[in-house]
C-alpha cells in the first residue's frame, strides 16, 4: 500500500468521494434546455437520488445505468431543470395565454361569488409562477438524447473534479509517508548502536562504583 501511495508506473487511480459537476443539452426540437447538476459525498454504500419533473417518471432508472461504473458507493444526487430556450431556471418566463385563461377564470368566480375582482401586480406574479411549466413536458424518452448529453457532461465534470481533490489527498499522504519511513530509518539506524551504547555506559558506571563485572 505504501508503495502504492509512493507513486510510479503502478500507482492507483484515486478519486475523491465528494464532488460536483453540470452538464446542459439543448432539445432545439422542443424548445428546451436541459441541465444536469451532480452532487456527490461520502457513504459506505451507494445511494442515487434523482429530482426531476415529475412528469418523467422511470428517469431515475434510466439515469442509473447511465452512471454504472463510475460510482461504487457514496451519496449521489443528481438534479434535472429543465427551462425554455433563451430562458435560465430563475427567470420570469410564462405562458401569457395561459395566465390570462387563469385570470379570467378567476375573474368569472369572483362575478358568480359576488366577490369584488381586482387584480393586481402580485397576483399576477403569483399566477405566473404557480402555472410555469404546467403547460406540460414532452415524453422524457423524446428527450432521452439531450438528457444522456447532460448526463454525460455532468459526469466528466464531477469525474474531473473527485480525480483533482484525489490528486490533492494522495499528494498529503505521500508527503506523510516519506515523514513516516524517514522516521523508521533513523529509529533503525540508532537501533544498531543502541545495545552497544547502552552496554558501555553501564560498564562505566559500575567501574565508578568499584565493581567488577
Amino acid at each position: 500500500m505504501i508503495a502504492l501511495l509512493r507513486g510510479g508506473a503502478h500507482a492507483l487511480r484515486m478519486r475523491s468521494m465528494t464532488g460536483y459537476g453540470s452538464g446542459s443539452a439543448e432539445a432545439t426540437g422542443h424548445q428546451l434546455n436541459i441541465q444536469i447538476e451532480m452532487t456527490s459525498v461520502n457513504r459506505k454504500t451507494l445511494d442515487l437520488n434523482l429530482s426531476a419533473p415529475k412528469e418523467w417518471a422511470g428517469l431515475d432508472q434510466r439515469c442509473a445505468g447511465w452512471l454504472k461504473g463510475h460510482f461504487e458507493r457514496g451519496r449521489v444526487q443528481i438534479q434535472v431543470k429543465v427551462t425554455p430556450l433563451g430562458a435560465d431556471a430563475d427567470s420570469l418566463a410564462w405562458d401569457d395565454a395561459l395566465v390570462g385563461r387563469a385570470l379570467d377564470r378567476l375573474q368569472s368566480l369572483a362575478l358568480a361569488k359576488g366577490i369584488p375582482f381586482e387584480p393586481d401586480a402580485r397576483l399576477l406574479f403569483e399566477l405566473s409562477q404557480n402555472l410555469r411549466g404546467t403547460g406540460g413536458l414532452p415524453d422524457w424518452r423524446e428527450l432521452e438524447s439531450e438528457l444522456r448529453t447532460a448526463c454525460s457532461g455532468a459526469l466528466a465534470d464531477i469525474n474531473s473534479m473527485r480525480e483533482r481533490e484525489a490528486r490533492s489527498l494522495q499528494a498529503d499522504l505521500q508527503t506523510r509517508v516519506a515523514e513516516l519511513t524517514e522516521l523508521v530509518t533513523r529509529i533503525e539506524t540508532s537501533a544498531k548502536t543502541l545495545a552497544i551504547d547502552y552496554k558501555t555506559k553501564l560498564l562505566d558506571r559500575l567501574a565508578e562504583l568499584g565493581l567488577d563485572p
